[in-house]
């Protein structure tokens, strides 16, 4: 005698088949939502890298945007001195001084605005609550409250550091701390935090810094926010003087 073959009832496939999905849905969206943020963490990532290359490739040319040269007269003090943007009409060796510093000033801000610029593509939180407010930062140098709050979602920085050594004492006047997030510049001689975009000859870094939002779930339980910081260097074109063979101060390390 043959014995009956005895088949599960379909209910029992059923829920079989529900079990094996359930147990396998976590890993599978897990897979899935690891490679779109790992996409948009790229992505962010060569914004960033974008935006300090914009940003040096700007800082060299010594250019800046006429429209900050009134914030840097009322900055340096000199409101009343200027007769046009980021000029003073005498042409004795001081205010010629005054008319460097005063284009020196409005290119830091021309600068972040080229580096903003090229960092596109990522959610920069331009609040001054966030991000800070980087004009009043260049005038009371302080970074407590108005470089913004660094542990924020889609916070953004632009840096700017040279190795200007006004007192040709052989040190740069400038030092750069770029283990802090976001990167800091500090005058030594004056002993505050201020940046600095470098006369001609000399180098000059821009920094970049960014706090990356993680946004799909699982991912985001796990990682919030990730810091991104990415900077270049390079060397202020002569716009000053005559153009000379040569080069200005060595880098002292290598850029990411």
């Amino acid at each position: 005698m043959t014995k009956k073959k005895h088949n599960p009832p379909k209910y029992l496939l059923v829920g079989q088949g529900i079990l094996e999905f359930a147990l396998a849905l976590p890993i599978l969206l897990l897979l899935l939502f690891g490679i779109v943020e790992f996409g948009r963490l790229l992505q962010a990532w060569l914004a960033v890298q974008n935006g300090a290359r914009y940003g040096v490739r700007y800082a060299v040319t010594g250019e800046y945007d006429e429209s900050y040269c009134a914030a840097a007269a009322v900055a340096l003090g000199y409101e009343d001195e200027v007769d046009g943007p980021c000029h003073i009409p005498s042409d004795d060796e001081d205010s010629r001084e005054k008319i460097s510093q005063l284009e020196d000033w409005a290119r830091l801000p021309s600068i972040r605005d080229n580096a903003s610029a090229g960092a596109t593509g990522i959610s920069k939180d331009e609040n001054s609550t966030v991000s800070g407010n980087y004009l009043s930062f260049l005038v009371t140098h302080d970074i407590v409250n108005d470089i913004g709050n660094p542990t924020q979602k889609s916070y953004f920085h632009v840096t700017v550091c040279s190795s200007r050594d006004a007192d040709q004492n052989g040190v740069a006047d400038f030092q750069k701390n770029m283990t802090n997030f976001p990167p800091l510049c500090k005058d030594s001689i004056n002993d505050y935090y201020m940046d600095d975009a470098g006369g001609p000859g000399d180098r000059v870094r821009v920094a970049v810094a960014y706090m990356h939002p993680m946004i799909l779930p699982f991912i985001s339980n796990i990682w919030q926010k990730i810091p991104l910081v990415a900077w270049r260097e390079g060397i202020v074109e002569k716009f000053r003087t005559s153009r000379i063979s040569g080069i200005g101060s060595s880098i002292l390390d290598e850029p990411t």
